[in-house]
């Protein structure tokens, strides 16, 4: 048995298993990057879309968690 000594079926479960933390990790800052648009009253200042967010650097936080989750779900599929 090559790579390892473990059988095929057991490393595409272990893959299986890492894909979905993977996944899910990915998921996690995809929402936390959704959450920097949510309008929120008691912020000190507008965000650059003209309104009180979560995070006052809303699109740019934004964009930058979107590229970190797709980072992350790239690089876990690829390993």
């Amino acid at each position: 048995m090559p790579d390892g000594g473990q059988p095929f079926s057991m490393r595409i479960q272990q893959k299986g298993i890492s894909m979905t933390v993977v996944t899910l990790l990915a998921l996690l800052v995809a929402l936390a990057a959704v959450v920097t648009l949510l309008p929120r009253r008691a912020s000190l200042k507008k965000c650059i879309l003209g309104y009180k967010a979560v995070c006052s650097f809303a699109p740019i936080s934004t964009a930058l968690l979107l590229g970190i989750a797709g980072v992350v779900w790239l690089v876990g599929s690829l390993a």
